[in-house]
């Protein structure tokens, strides 16, 4: 096992669409209208794989923000919300890596919420992914799974699915009706914000959502800027202490436990030193089979693909999406 690595399970997914602002995080307020945008899919990296910011004075500062990603399993238009689950092959982990001006406003900022995001957002290596795709009939209800991530073991983002606004059906429901969702396309549900915070060069980010898995990234930052650590607490926070000073009468209890992530079945991009394999991963090792057939069947073909040669763990596939 110390000759294979794992790698984004969709390298570069055909479209990457993220919900924007898309949780209550203990507002008393009438739900927002939904609204997404979409994020440079060339942004994609996987677990090991390290965070490059921007060799420029401009953003600001750069954020995380821990997400859910439903995978899109077949060509569909104009998806009934009731239907949502025909569209859905599975999920994975999403970090939006996002560049901000001043305060929590995400760069570069026009003067108004839509169209502000899709720069700051879109940087190379902006968009880890991983650290495989837990398969939907393994997550009974992807409203109810715990987000976590920790900044160099510290624990930020700690929240529940259970917390969106607008939840996974209603997303397949407002995307498929503007567009054509396509095969390994992903929609990223956006993140509760109360666990928002700064990264800087030489830190390291682990995140993991309930029954799916975990992934480790690092950063680097060739100007070597720092911010204050720790959870953002500026005006616009929404913090618990935040929202406790603004918004007294706020309910704020969240369960804080951790919990296992139990044995799921997924897919996962797996290099070693001599090919590329999709392999199913179980909890302690992983089988290597011909799951590039079992993955075409699901998600419309698979061709074989070899490097340097014949593989010496079994034959080898990558999803062509």
């Amino acid at each position: 096992m110390c000759a294979v690595r794992l790698h984004a399970p969709l390298p570069r997914p055909g479209k990457l669409i993220n919900a924007m602002a898309n949780y209550w995080e203990h507002a008393q307020r009438e739900a927002r209208p939904l609204n997404i945008f979409f994020k440079n899919p060339d942004a994609v990296i996987g677990p090991g794989d390290t965070i490059q910011l921007p060799n420029s004075t401009e953003p600001w500062a750069f954020m995380h923000e821990a997400e859910l990603g439903v995978v899109i399993k077949r060509p569909v238009r104009s998806v009934a919300k009731a239907d949502w689950r025909s569209a859905v092959f599975g999920y994975t982990l999403m970090i939006d890596r996002s560049a901000r001006g001043e305060g929590r406003v995400t760069w570069k900022h026009t003067g108004g919420l839509i169209g502000s995001s899709w720069i700051g957002k879109s940087f190379d290596t902006f968009a880890p992914m991983g650290p495989c795709i837990v398969t939907a009939d393994e997550i009974e209800d992807p409203g109810d799974l715990l987000v976590q991530l920790w900044n160099d073991g510290e624990l930020r983002h700690n929240y529940s699915t259970d917390d969106m606004e607008h939840p996974v059906p209603e997303l397949i429901e407002m995307a498929s009706k503007i567009m054509t969702l396509n095969s390994g396309d992903v929609i990223s549900c956006g993140t509760n914000h109360e666990g928002l915070g700064f990264v800087q060069d030489g830190e390291t980010l682990d995140m993991r959502i309930e029954g799916i898995g975990s992934m480790h990234l690092k950063v680097h930052d060739p100007l070597k800027r720092k911010w204050d650590r720790g959870v953002y607490l500026g005006n616009d926070s929404t913090h618990h202490a935040a929202v406790k000073r603004h918004r007294p009468n706020a309910q704020l209890t969240r369960s804080e436990a951790s919990v296992a992530t139990p044995q799921r079945r997924c897919w996962t991009r797996v290099v070693n030193k001599s090919c590329v394999i999709w392999s199913r991963k179980l909890s302690k090792a992983f089988e290597h089979i011909n799951c590039g057939a079992r993955l075409g069947a699901r998600m419309g073909k698979a061709e074989p693909l070899i490097r340097n040669g014949a593989c010496s763990t079994g034959m080898a596939f990558q999803s062509r999406m």
